[in-house]
This record gives C-alpha cells, structure tokens and sequence, in this order.
C-alpha cells in the first residue's frame, strides 16, 4: 500500500522536507519514502506542490508511521495541517495545532493506516 502526505501550512515546502527527512531516520521507513510533486487540476486554484509517498509493505509499517508523525506534529512551533490518503482515496486530516493528546492522535493514525482497503461501489454490469 501506498500512502500520501500532504503538508499545508507556513512554509509548506520547507515543512515537507522537514518531515520527509524526519521519516527517513525511521530504520523501517528507509527507502520507502519519498518526495513527488502534485499537480494543480483545470479549474483547481493553487499552485504546484509537494505530496510526500511512502510505501507501507507490511509487518507494524502503520504504527512506525504514526509513532513518526506524531513525534514530527508535536515538536512543532507553527501550525500546520496533514492530509493522509489511502491509495483507494480515502482521506484523514490532522490539523496540528498544538497536539493535547498525542496518544489519541497516535491512535487515529494507527488505525487509519492499518485499516482494511474501502471498496468502492461499482457501476459496470456483469
């Protein structure tokens, strides 16, 4: 499974690459993560911007990931908003502005991550 990361916020570049450098001194995430940029859509207002990817794989990836990016989202001193997505489009939004429960925040995370794929309802025929 392949997963997102949307940074937004000040200084969303220079933020991305914070955490994207923060996530590879995780042992279990080396060579798994990675920077690729994100284009606008037609009609979409904005400009180009950075989506971190990291490959899950299997064996606790999830909770590595959590454990990272709430350790990342609490030693922040700006304001900043992660968007997550699910390769079949499903999305969690942390805005981390100052984390009161990083447990809970832990928690969501984890379980996001380590949930079973959403099936999306079909419109073709057999």
């Amino acid at each position: 499974m392949r997963v997102q990361i949307l940074v937004d916020g000040i200084h969303r570049d220079d933020q991305a690459h914070e955490l994207i450098a923060w996530l590879r001194r995780e042992d279990r995430l080396r060579g798994r993560v990675q920077l690729s940029p994100t284009t606008i859509g037609p009609g979409q207002m904005g400009s180009v911007t950075d989506t971190i990817a990291i490959a899950m794989g299997t064996g606790g990836a999830g909770t590595v990931v959590a454990r990272a990016l709430v350790a990342w989202v609490s030693h922040r001193t700006t304001d900043v908003k992660l968007t997550l997505t699910r390769p079949e489009g499903t999305e969690l939004s942390i805005d981390a502005h100052r984390v009161h429960d990083p447990q809970a925040l832990l928690a969501s995370i984890a379980d996001f991550l380590d949930a079973p794929p959403v099936e999306r309802d079909s419109d073709e025929t057999a």
